[in-house]
C-alpha cells in the first residue's frame, strides 16, 4: 500500500480536516495550508464499484514408465488458461486541493493469457552394499506463454453511481482504446542432478541447469546455472538415538547460481536514438545520431 492508497492518505491528511463538511459532503484538503492529501473514506466509497475478475483453468497429466530396475522415465504436461476483465470509475473530487470536477472517467479492460509446461526426466536410482545410494537424473523442460489485452477509457458522464449507465459510448468525449499483446515467450532447459548418500547420514548433491530464454538476444540467450550442497543427518547418528523429541535433524550447506528472465519484451534490441544539437559556429547546425547498444 503506497502513499496514494487509503491507508497512505489516512496518515498524510491533516487531523484538523473532518470526514464530512457542514453540508454532509466529503471534506478535504482544499484550503490554505491543508496539504494535498485526499479524504481516505472518500477514496474507499468512490472505489466500491471498481472490480477485477479473473478465471483460471489449469490441469496436468503425467506418465511414468519403468524401463529397467531402478530406471524410470517420466513425462508431465501442464497447461493454464486465464481470462480476466475489470472496470474502474473515477469520480470528481473537488474537496481535495489537487482535485477536479472534470475527472469523471470510466475504464474497462479484458484479456486472456495461456501457458504450458512440458517436462521430461530420466531417473536412475541404485543402492550398493546397503550403505551407498546414488540417484542420477537428467531431463528437459519447455515453457511457453502468450496472451492479449484490450482496454478502453472515456471521460465525462452525465450520471454518477449507476454502473448500468457506464459505457464508452455514453461519455461526452471520444473513447480511447488500446490493444496490448503479451509477447509470446519461451524457456527451454536442460538439467541434470546427482545425489549421493552414505548410510543415509552424509549427503552430497550437485545440479547443473542450462536455460535458454527468448527474452534475450541470440548472443546471450543461454546460461549455465550450477549448484551443489552437502548435508549431515545428525538424527541417524548413534549419539543422537537418546534424543526422543526430535525425529529428523539435518545440517545442510549449499551454493548455487540462479538466473532471471524478468525483463520487458524486446529489451535486448539495439536502439537508435537521434537528437539535434546546435553549434553556433558559422551559424551551422549539426545533426548527431547515437546508437545505444543495449543488447542483453
Amino acid at each position: 500500500m503506497g502513499e496514494g492508497s487509503p491507508i497512505g492518505w489516512a496518515y498524510r491528511i491533516q487531523t484538523i480536516i473532518p470526514v464530512y463538511d457542514i453540508m454532509g459532503n466529503f471534506a478535504g484538503s482544499r484550503g490554505n495550508l491543508l496539504g494535498n492529501a485526499e479524504n481516505p473514506l472518500a477514496v474507499l466509497v468512490r472505489g466500491k464499484d471498481n472490480l477485477n475478475t479473473s478465471n483460471q483453468f489449469f490441469g496436468s497429466a503425467f506418465a511414468d514408465l519403468k524401463i529397467l530396475e531402478g530406471l524410470n522415465l517420466r513425462t508431465t504436461y501442464g497447461v493454464r488458461y486465464e481470462t480476466w476483465n475489470g472496470v474502474s470509475v473515477t469520480y470528481p473530487n473537488p474537496e481535495r486541493a489537487e482535485g477536479s470536477y472534470d475527472n469523471h472517467s470510466f475504464s474497462e479492460n479484458m484479456g486472456w493469457g495461456t501457458d504450458w509446461t512440458w517436462s521430461n526426466t530420466l531417473t536412475y536410482k541404485k543402492q550398493f552394499n546397503e550403505n551407498h545410494e546414488i540417484t542420477v537424473l537428467a531431463g528437459t523442460e519447455a515453457i511457453k506463454a502468450n496472451g492479449r489485452i484490450l482496454r478502453g477509457s472515456a471521460n465525462g458522464f452525465y450520471l454518477m453511481g449507476d454502473m448500468n449507465y457506464y459505457y464508452m459510448n455514453t461519455a461526452n468525449s471520444s473513447p480511447v482504446a488500446a490493444n496490448d499483446i503479451i509477447q509470446p515467450s519461451s524457456l527451454f532447459s536442460i538439467l541434470g542432478r546427482v545425489d549421493y548418500s552414505l548410510m543415509d547420514k552424509y549427503l552430497i548433491s550437485a545440479t547443473l541447469r542450462r536455460d535458454g530464454s527468448s527474452r534475450f538476444g541470440s548472443n546471450n540467450q543461454y546460461g549455465n546455472f550450477p549448484a551443489a550442497s552437502v548435508a549431515w543427518r545428525l538424527s541417524n547418528e548413534e549419539f543422537f538415538k537418546t534424543v526422543t523429541w526430535v525425529n529428523d535433524l539435518k545440517l545442510r550447506a549449499g551454493y548455487g547460481v540462479t538466473g532471471n528472465q524478468s525483463i520487458r519484451d524486446f529489451e535486448f534490441l539495439k536502439r537508435l536514438h537521434s537528437f539535434s544539437e546546435q553549434f553556433f559556429l558559422s551559424d551551422q547546425r549539426k545533426l548527431v545520431k547515437r546508437c545505444v547498444d543495449c543488447e542483453l
